[in-house]
């Protein structure tokens, strides 16, 4: 029935002179509830919602009418409209867990840690502003990871099968990989190459003479980092474990992380929150938080925040904007934007890398005289100097 049925009921039937007033509001009253109760069956929750807030005749109705807004939100979330699903939660009140979902949904659009600062922030954020924080979450989600590194002389990648790929120089054994299956993420180390299997065990070859490729034991990891002369893993309960170079003891005491990253004598991670962990103090900063990507060397850091700007202590990159990911060296970084192209920074000119001509990048690894770029077809550029071989990829193939 709808509510026009209802009306031409009534008339044709002359129920309002017969009966009462009282009992013709009554049907629309139920009218609206059958409406209201089909709508909710086939997941119309806007529609729902609205009809049963404009019931007043049942005592269950407003309640009915909160939990058909909070799945409105839900539904919402889902199809990625985070700032409609906001303002939905918001509308809820105290209902359920609505504060808490809001205060999810505002951090994740603002990258502020602290829930009430990233409810004010979240709430002066545009339509635009909203959308485009959104696009690039959605864009960093489908970003291919752990697939390309660098080290000194030699490049490695996994492909989409788990099989690894190396080129370069081979002196230590660092390229021996071509034995190795199941890999999910790899890693180079400066004369090493790490990579985790999907059982969550870690295999690594190359120099080992400061224990850096000492990892038969791990079990239980989940993702890997490479220091010029150490590894580390995150563990699934969010702790690190590391081997090699050994001036990296209070990372033991890290909880919580969500990623990591090495670079040159330095591991960064990033907590949940978007709090930036760094192991050289040196590189700390404030400003070093609400990230959601990290990319680090001895001396510095560069994060990325949700809304695709940039931030480092240690320099200024000016015109970076929608920035999905970064990836620093003790030369350079790189920057990979949401359009597929590549920026960079040089702290001399003499090393500012060839980012030219690049298109559809969707993986960056900076290196310190070498930079690797993957494409959207799963074909790797590399760039930079070649003497032992290490921009050889031209037939390599990711996925």
């Amino acid at each position: 029935s709808t509510i026009q049925d209802l009306e031409d009921f009534i008339v044709s039937n002359n129920l309002l002179p017969l009966g009462s007033f009282e009992n013709a509001a009554a049907l629309e009253q139920e009218c609206r509830f059958r409406q209201a109760e089909e709508a909710a069956a086939g997941e119309n929750w806007e529609t729902a919602e609205a009809l049963y807030r404009s019931i007043t005749g049942r005592k269950d109705a407003q309640e009915r009418a909160d939990d058909a807004k909070y799945r409105w939100a839900e539904q919402e979330q889902r199809s990625g409209n985070s700032g409609q699903a906001l303002r939905l939660f918001l509308d809820l009140g105290n209902y359920g867990d609505a504060p808490a979902q809001a205060q999810l949904l505002a951090k994740e659009l603002t990258g502020e840690s602290d829930p009430q600062k990233a409810l004010l922030l979240a709430q002066d954020l545009s339509e635009e502003q909203i959308a485009l924080r959104e696009e690039l979450r959605r864009q960093r989600s489908r970003l291919p990871r752990d697939v390309i590194d660098v080290g000194f002389y030699h490049t490695v990648a996994r492909t989409a099968g788990g099989r690894a790929l190396a080129c370069g120089s081979d002196e230590y054994g660092q390229c021996g990989v071509s034995g190795w299956t199941d890999i999910t993420a790899i890693a180079a180390g400066a004369y090493h190459t790490v990579g985790l299997r999907s059982d969550g065990t870690v295999v690594a070859v190359g120099r080992n003479t400061e224990g850096q490729c000492a990892t038969e034991d791990w079990t239980d990891i989940t993702a890997i980092a490479a220091a010029d002369w150490a590894t580390f893993g995150l563990r699934s309960d969010g702790t690190i474990v590391w081997t090699g170079y050994n001036d990296y003891g209070e990372v033991s005491g890290w909880t919580d992380i969500a990623s990591i990253t090495g670079g040159s004598y330095a591991l960064g991670a990033l907590r949940s929150n978007g709090e930036a962990l760094l192991s050289h103090r040196t590189a700390r900063s404030d400003e070093l938080s609400g990230l959601v990507s990290l990319a680090v060397n001895t001396a510095f850091a560069v994060g990325c925040r949700a809304d695709g700007t940039v931030v480092s202590p240690a320099f200024a990159l000016d015109g970076w904007e929608n920035i999905l990911a970064v990836s620093a060296s003790g030369t350079a970084v790189l920057g990979l934007a949401s359009d597929g192209t590549v920026r960079s920074f040089a702290f001399r000119a003499s090393d500012l890398p060839d980012t030219s001509g690049l298109s559809d990048v969707c993986a960056i690894a900076a290196g310190g005289t070498h930079f690797a770029f993957v494409h959207t077809d799963g074909s790797v550029t590399v760039r930079g100097e070649n003497g032992c071989g290490q921009t050889d990829t031209q037939n390599w193939k990711l996925f």
